[in-house]
């Protein structure tokens, strides 16, 4: 067998933060591979050195340079020119999207997805922005701006709502599009012509069946010289492959589920690499590890091996991967959410070369190394040989042979047997020199290397059933449409009411329940089922599984269940509840309620005035346009409130919030959160714990509460208040005013006409550029201005400060000294100032006002 050999963490202290998207590089020089993890926000690269299989952190450096802005849906998205040209190094024949962000920010809410093509014509980016639907095509210009060419919109046919990532391939000449949604669970071909005009082809997902919740990663790769399409996604814990036709149609080929043995739940990040014609995946995300497979002919994904996080390694919510080879040795290399840091892991590919059989018997025989040996349809014998060697065998019904069979090295997958998800499901006939297994009409003979007997113990002992294939045996399926009452059995059934109030049982099985007109009520029961319920105030109840609701026209109640569920409210003030699960919930239109209940959950409110509550878990919650109200709940949540006049409470949990448009009230509640007020006269609320305050451009009103927290009022006339705690208060440009509370706060008012205020607490001052104000109260304690200039900023002194004293020289005169710090005014108390620029008082009285 393939194993991860090595693997070793080194962590760095600064500059990486949970929130920020990061870009691994990789360079070889001879021997050794340079590896820089470029941070989202644009600010750091942190360059790391493997040399004889030890990763060593070098340096970290600022990354600056020329910038190109770029426009797209009314919001600006500045690219570092440096990662632009990277993304057109690496267009077509196998393009994949790339991640820029808005000012930089690293946030997810500021994600643009672009992908660049260029084949024999001009250099074209197809582009998909934050919270928005559909494609724009953009043509680079010889002065290097960009002009758009063409938009496609979405339909009712595609999935481009909040596309998340893009690939490409060339298919016969032709240069074809794939974009996947973020929470319409599925992807959309398209081809691009010369001109950047974008042609629909087809679209798999959801609603055609395929089994995907909140598509996370998208890359195209080759078997046998055929183009395919790798779709990651988070919700449904699963990897699908799609072959791509020449006409660019889209055909499942093989899909995959988590399980206990594998770790890529919650999948965020997948690559792929070729090494001796043979494709290799690895995949990662909230299951606190990474797998390896190989891809193998016909698009079947088989586990070569999984490595879990572990206090030695930083692989907990994986969320950036790159891959590179030297020898037969992959490189893998990984960063985490949460753990600053690089993970290295090698692994050695020699004993992983392919051997397929065809129709006929065929004779397969492994190299002394080990390899990969497929069985096809015949009566085949498959020889393994000195090495690890995996036995795949194909669901033919015909008897087929192992020989020198190792069970100390050797593995035999028979997950391609449909329904076989237990040993127990195998009946098994012990030999002399092995075991025979008979499953339906399949038919295995193993002989052992060492001639001895096989038992249930044995298999029990060893991995036969690799990956998940949701494959239920069922019943032949009830296609039924009538009124009133329709019941299904286990099987696939299709249930479509008429125009009165139809009641529709799935039972088991993966149902597909239409309600159409009339009062409705869809039951999906245990399986992955669709229900479209159509028009009137409808209910939908999917139960167990993983299942894809939509409420069409009408005020609809829809509830998810337990498994991963995808749901739609339609037109109509819906009410949307997850319940357990990674659920998707999208309110559409009109004034929705959603529920995201237990799991990591993913909701978008839609244009009307909605209200979000995620639950339990780390979610992802949009607002969408109008009025919203959104509460996070308990977990790590993001929040985006949209367009409109917003009210948003993080709640318990590290969370990260955006205010976007219009004047929108932010709440971090518990927790150590980040806030980002954005346009609009914000009103944001730190709440609990060491927040990350920003207000946005307009001018807003920003309160740390308690914890040590830091604000920032970015642009406009805002007002910083620190709370009880050691605060750091930067006010940014325009005319702020800076309050710094309870606690040894220390406030800067950068550009503007600020005005400063310490409060209780030895607090430290700095005014900035201009004619700022300094205000000073009996019990400020013992406070420093660093940068008071005289004939230009103003001290405010209150008269519970000055003991009678009325004027300013008298006060000066009572109260100053100068010291080897700088000036001093001292009212006695505990009460202090200390001027650290100022050698002298004199002039400062005619900058003082009594008030």
């Amino acid at each position: 067998m393939t194993n991860f050999t090595t693997s070793q963490f080194v962590h760095i202290t600064s500059g990486q933060h949970a929130a920020t998207a990061p870009r691994l590089t990789i360079a070889q020089g001879g021997s050794q591979l340079e590896v820089a993890l470029h941070m989202g926000a644009g600010a750091q690269v942190h360059h790391f050195r493997l040399a004889n299989d030890d990763l060593r952190y070098r340096q970290s450096a600022s990354e600056s340079g020329e910038e190109t802005d770029l426009s797209l849906g009314g919001v600006r998205v500045t690219l570092d020119n440096t990662a632009l040209e990277d993304l057109f190094a690496t267009a077509m024949p196998h393009a994949r999207s790339t991640a820029f962000f808005d000012d930089h920010s690293g946030f997810a809410g500021d994600r643009f997805s672009l992908l660049a093509t260029t084949g024999a014509g001009p250099e074209i980016l197809v582009a998909a922005g934050p919270d928005q639907s559909g494609l724009v095509t953009l043509l680079r210009n010889g002065d290097g701006s960009f002009s758009q060419l063409s938009s496609r919109s979405a339909s009712s046919s595609t999935y481009l709502g909040d596309v998340q990532m893009m690939a490409g391939a060339v298919v016969n000449e032709q240069q074809f599009v794939f974009a996947a949604s973020g929470f319409e669970a599925g992807v959309s071909a398209y081809r691009l012509d010369s001109a950047g005009r974008l042609r629909h082809l087809d679209s798999l997902g959801a609603r055609e069946g395929l089994g995907v919740n909140a598509p996370s990663a998208l890359l195209t790769t080759e078997i046998d010289g055929r183009p395919v399409l790798l779709l990651a996604a988070a919700g449904s814990s699963s990897i699908s492959v799609l072959g791509i036709g020449y006409d660019g149609q889209l055909d499942l080929l093989d899909h995959q589920t988590d399980t206990l043995a594998t770790r890529f739940g919650a999948v965020t990040v997948m690559e792929t690499i070729t090494h001796g014609g043979q494709t290799y995946v690895v995949a990662g995300g909230g299951d606190d590890g990474l797998t390896l497979f190989a891809l193998l002919p016909g698009g079947r994904l088989l586990v070569l091996d999984s490595l879990s996080d572990s206090t030695d390694l930083g692989l907990d919510n994986v969320n950036g991967l790159a891959m590179q080879m030297q020898g037969d040795t992959l490189h893998v290399f990984a960063t985490s959410e949460t753990e600053a840091g690089l993970t290295h892991a090698s692994v050695t590919l020699a004993g992983t070369a392919v051997q397929a059989g065809g129709g006929g018997a065929d004779r397969i025989r492994a190299a002394s190394s080990g390899g990969i040996l497929l069985d096809g349809g015949g009566n085949d014998r498959l020889t393994g040989g000195a090495g690890a060697d995996v036995f795949v065998l194909a669901q033919d019904g015909d008897r087929d042979e192992i020989r020198a069979f190792d069970t100390a090295r050797d593995r035999v997958d028979l997950s391609a047997w449909s329904g076989l998800h237990s040993v127990d499901q195998l009946e098994i006939q012990s030999r002399g020199d092995g075991a025979e297994l008979r499953y339906g009409t399949e038919t295995l003979r193993l002989y052992t290397a060492d001639g001895s007997s096989l038992d249930i113990a044995d298999f029990l002992r060893h991995d036969l059933l690799g990956l998940y294939r949701p494959q239920p045996e069922v019943q032949a399926p009830v296609v039924q449409t009538g009124s009133g009452q329709l019941v299904g059995n286990n099987g696939e059934d299709r249930l479509s009411g008429r125009g009165s109030a139809d009641i529709l049982f799935g039972q088991d099985g993966d149902d597909q329940l239409l309600g159409a007109g009339g009062r409705d009520t869809l039951w999906g029961g245990l399986g992955h089922d669709t229900m479209q319920a159509g028009d009137d105030n409808d209910l939908l109840y999917g139960e167990d599984g993983n299942d894809i609701m939509d409420g069409g026209n009408g005020h609809d109640h829809l509830a998810g269940g337990a498994g991963d569920d995808s749901l739609t409210g339609g037109t109509g003030a819906d009410t949307l509840m997850g319940d357990a699960g990674h659920d998707t919930l999208h309110g559409d239109s009109s004034t929705d309620l959603l529920l995201g209940g237990i799991g990591n959950d993913s909701l978008v409110g839609g244009t009307g005035d909605d209200t979000l509550y995620g639950g339990d878990g780390n979610d992802h919650l949009f607002g969408n346009t109008a009025l919203d109200t959104i509460y996070g709940g308990a977990g790590n949540d993001y929040i985006s409130s949209g367009d409109g006049v917003d009210y948003v409470d993080g709640e318990a949990g590290n969370d990260t919030i955006f205010g976007r448009s219009g004047w929108d009230s932010l709440n971090g509640g518990d927790g150590d959160d980040l806030l980002y007020g954005s346009e609009g006269d914000d009103l944001l609320n730190g709440g609990s714990g060491n927040d990350w305050v920003s207000g946005g451009s307009a001018s807003d009103q920003i309160y740390g509460n308690s914890g040590n927290d830091t604000l920032y009022g970015n642009f406009g006339a805002d007002r910083l208040s620190g709370g009880s705690d050691q605060d750091l208060l930067l006010g940014g440009t325009g005319d702020d005013t800076l309050v710094g509370g309870g606690g040894d706060d220390s406030l800067y008012g950068n550009q503007g006409v600020d005005v400063l205020e310490g409060g209780p607490g030895n607090d430290l001052l700095r005014g900035g550029t201009l004619a700022d104000s300094f205000i000073f109260t009996r019990g400020h304690d013992g406070d420093e201005i660093e940068d008071f200039r005289l004939g230009q900023d103003e001290l405010h002194l209150s008269r519970s400060l000055l003991s009678g004293h009325d004027s300013a020289q008298a006060l000066i005169s009572a109260f100053g000294e100068v010291t080897n710090l700088g000036a001093v005014l001292d009212f006695g108390h505990g009460d202090r100032i200390l001027f650290s620029n100022l050698q002298s008082l004199d002039g400062l009285a005619a900058d003082i006002e009594i008030f």
